[in-house]
């Protein structure tokens, strides 16, 4: 089930976060940004959906217009949930929501050095549009028309 994150999700989104994303700290050379996300800010405005089974949260989305796009801020699953579908849920649900808000595009980005990650968009049919230094972090850029 997907559903809009509560406050009371913060901990274990948090956890997902620190779990996910510790294994690039060495390669980035720094904690990556989700590492250091406000989640709690992010919850009260309602951009965060989590995946939730029996065993609890296993992952979740950070996402919100921006611009003329839908922009995908953040995902991750936890690292005993990974394979099994779960971010593809996730983003599949993002880009659900963002056509019926009327979003014809929506866009995310990722680090050089993840490069799973970066197979994996190419693989849901994001399209690279750009490779760029910004707030220190080498990202790769990506959108992808949606469907009305």
């Amino acid at each position: 089930m997907i559903r809009e994150a509560a406050p009371a999700d913060i901990y274990p989104i948090q956890r997902i976060a620190e779990a996910a994303f510790a294994p690039f700290v060495e390669s980035i050379g720094a904690k990556p940004e989700p590492m250091q996300a406000n989640f709690g800010r992010q919850i009260e405005k309602g951009q965060i959906e989590v995946l939730v089974k029996s065993t609890g949260i296993r992952g979740y989305c950070v996402s919100y217009p921006k611009g003329l796009r839908w922009h995908i801020e953040n995902i991750a699953v936890a690292p005993d949930s990974q394979g099994e579908g779960v971010g593809t849920a996730l983003i599949a649900d993002a880009e659900k929501r963002a056509a019926l808000m009327g979003f014809d595009t929506i866009d995310l980005y990722t680090n050089v050095h993840m490069t799973k990650a970066i197979l994996w968009y190419e693989f849901l049919g994001y399209v690279e549009t750009e490779r760029s230094e910004q707030n220190g972090f080498q990202r790769v850029f990506f959108a992808k028309e949606l469907s009305p």
